[in-house]
């Protein structure tokens, strides 16, 4: 099978359509996110008629190559028509680099794109990475991979491993929920030693995250939202070690709605910092994406490094 991604083009109306769309920009559209088998041919076809190339981000895809080629080309514009795991594919090939990243949301939560306060629409969505304004924001980057919402470590991790071993063989929403119910069952602290900003912390914890930007903790449910994504700051958090009915319980209270906060947070704001642990490896979620790291993890703020479009 050839590694060269499907591509869709605009009908061709003279001879340089090809490089007209090139100028334009590239779609890349994710065909397995959350809102693809509704929506994901017309997006396609809007892009296509608006003059974009439109690429299909298949497997066999060296996304970040791509870009990064793509780049040097010529292309100033890459819209993602996906959700927080493409976006932060095709991050690792626009960080520091001369073009912008846009968003359409069509995954389940859309983080990223409720941070930026994109619609959630897709036409509007559309209509902002073709005509909105550029923004330089943070970026988070961890042992030189980037990311753009945070790092979660702990229950969180065990949750994402279940849900990549899950869902190819149920639905999204039941493999989530089997992947909480499992993460509680085999519900295991981690000890950190955490170096940041001059001090230095042993943790022992069943959820440690670390955010670009300040979450808003007193927002409340599953989609609380980062206050400021361009102050050239991580903020790191942290819960004090509960019980296994504590823990279940404030997560619930907290999801829906019914709680303030979830647990008393520890907290440090800082612009790099530097986790060691005895385990061989430890099971990492980064923008929610699965990985297991060796110590120590050396993660540190990346200020303005990424341009995205917004309203």
């Amino acid at each position: 099978m050839s590694d060269i991604p499907q591509t869709h083009q605009a009908p061709l109306t003279t001879g340089t359509a090809d490089g007209a769309a090139r100028e334009r920009g590239i779609l890349l559209a994710n065909p397995r996110s959350g809102a693809a088998d509704d929506d994901g041919e017309e997006i396609r076809a809007a892009a296509a008629d608006a003059g974009l190339e439109v690429v299909d981000l298949v497997p066999s895809l060296d996304l970040r190559a791509f870009i990064e080629s793509r780049i040097e080309s010529g292309t100033k514009l890459f819209v993602v028509a996906g959700g927080d795991g493409s976006i932060h594919a095709a991050a690792q090939g626009l960080v520091n680099r001369e073009a912008d990243l846009a968003v359409v949301p069509m995954g389940s939560l859309n983080h990223f794109a409720r941070d930026l306060g994109l619609p959630l629409e897709w036409r509007e969505a559309l209509a902002v990475a073709l005509a909105g304004k550029t923004r330089a924001i943070d970026v988070g980057r961890i042992n030189g991979r980037y990311f753009l919402n945070n790092v979660l470590i702990g229950v969180y991790a065990r949750i994402s491993e279940y849900r990549e071993r899950y869902r190819g063989s149920m639905g999204k929403w039941r493999a989530y929920a089997k992947s909480i119910r499992m993460a509680l069952r085999h519900f295991h602290h981690v000890s950190l030693a955490l170096e940041a900003s001059g001090r230095k912390v042993r943790i022992r914890t069943q959820l440690f995250t670390v955010s670009v930007g300040m979450d808003d903790l007193s927002r409340l449910g599953l989609l609380a939202p980062r206050t400021d994504l361009a102050a050239g700051a991580l903020h790191v958090y942290w819960l004090p070690r509960l019980s296994r009915g504590a823990f279940a319980l404030a997560i619930a209270r907290y999801i829906l709605g019914v709680s303030e906060t979830f647990g008393d947070f520890e907290s440090i704001g800082t612009d790099r910092l530097s986790l060691d642990f005895s385990r061989p490896q430890l099971r990492v979620a980064v923008d929610g994406e699965l990985s297991r790291l060796s110590a120590p993890v050396e993660i540190e703020v990346i200020p303005s490094g990424l341009r995205v479009r917004v309203p």
